[in-house]
């Protein structure tokens, strides 16, 4: 029993992230400045401003159709398949 207390005080400071419904809705402007950075920084292959790009969004409520693209654009980003996020965000 004094193992899992002391794994609980280790593990207190740890936060649960935050459920989709409590973040703020992206507005309509926003998610498309983020799509046109995206288009923009793809074929460019810059991978940190994709990273920062798609952190963002996540910081957002997003519609579920875009919110299944981020998870798709998120996979691809892991795999550095970039024709697949180009193709992808070319959906948009």
């Amino acid at each position: 029993m004094e193992l899992y207390r002391s794994y609980h005080e280790k593990l207190a400071g740890l936060k649960a992230p935050e459920a989709a419904s409590d973040l703020p809705e992206i507005s309509p402007e926003e998610l498309a400045d983020a799509y046109a950075a995206l288009k923009e920084s793809i074929p460019q292959m810059d991978y940190d401003a994709v990273e920062m790009i798609a952190g963002e969004l996540k910081a957002y409520r997003l519609p579920e159709e875009d919110a299944k693209r981020l998870e798709r654009l998120e996979g691809l980003m892991k795999a550095f398949d970039w024709d697949g996020m180009e193709a992808l965000i070319a959906e948009v």
